[in-house]
């Protein structure tokens, strides 16, 4: 198994949803999202190179996979497969404007 890490952002990213979904919806909900959160996570372990390669102008973003949250398909996860371990950069919904938003990824 690969161990999943995580990027500032993408912490910050699951707390706003989180948070969001809560608010907008019911805290039982949000509680789901991190359920389906983490059976993502545990797909990624074992199977880290499961996601879509993208290509980005941003050569900070070389070798970005994309890959939908289990149960809550518009969120997106990006991250790279690398030799020790998953690294989550984002986690976005498929609204919002993606490839801007990674485009600026310092």
């Amino acid at each position: 198994m690969t161990p999943v890490t995580f990027r500032p952002r993408a912490e910050q990213d699951l707390n706003d949803i989180e948070e969001e979904l809560a608010k907008r919806y019911s805290p039982q909900v949000a509680t789901k999202f991190i359920q389906a959160a983490n059976e993502t996570w545990d797909l990624l372990e074992n199977m880290p190179e499961v996601g879509a390669p993208r290509r980005y102008r941003n050569r900070k973003l070389l070798g970005l996979r994309m890959w939908p949250m289990r149960r809550f398909e518009k969120y997106l996860v990006f991250y790279r497969a690398l030799e020790r371990s998953v690294d989550v950069v984002r986690v976005l919904h498929s609204s919002r404007d993606i490839r801007r938003i990674l485009e600026e990824e310092t």
